[in-house]
């Protein structure tokens, strides 16, 4: 996938985890078929690029859509090689950003490294650097372009 595309695409996350995605109101608001579902549909496509331009030679993306009452959240997961990875999860959060990311050591790591946190206007920002900043927790050193 294209940057431009990437940017388009962290563009209208940045929009909707802006909005409170949690209720339910029928397909022109936030429900199922509307905004929460289109956030759910764009993270995951976003990320599923992002693997690619990270270089990950394991990769998985998930969704959590949770109920009515939450606007859920997509999570990537990566490793670059044996024990060295990164975690990767969008979400809406007024407290410390939209964007947590870790180091991992392995697949099923969920407790990882100390959580760092990224604000909503690094969506609005530029795909490349948004790239490095997750290269960062690379330890081979080794960074990828982006395509």
């Amino acid at each position: 996938m294209s940057v431009k595309t990437q940017q388009k695409h962290m563009k209208r996350l940045a929009e909707l985890v802006a909005k409170d995605l949690s209720y339910i109101g029928g397909e022109r608001e936030t429900g199922p078929n509307g905004e929460k579902r289109e956030y759910l549909r764009i993270g995951k496509t976003f990320f599923r690029a992002m693997t690619k331009d990270l270089g990950f030679m394991e990769s998985k993306i998930y969704d959590m859509p949770g109920g009515i009452a939450v606007n859920g959240e997509i999570v990537m997961m990566g490793m670059w090689s044996a024990g060295n990875g990164i975690y990767v999860m969008l979400h809406q959060d007024d407290f410390t950003g939209c964007i947590m990311y870790r180091r991992i050591r392995h697949m099923q790591d969920y407790k990882g490294d100390r959580n760092r946190h990224l604000s909503r206007r690094v969506l609005l920002g530029s795909y490349d650097e948004l790239l490095e900043r997750f290269l960062e927790l690379r330890e081979d050193g080794k960074y990828a372009s982006a395509a």
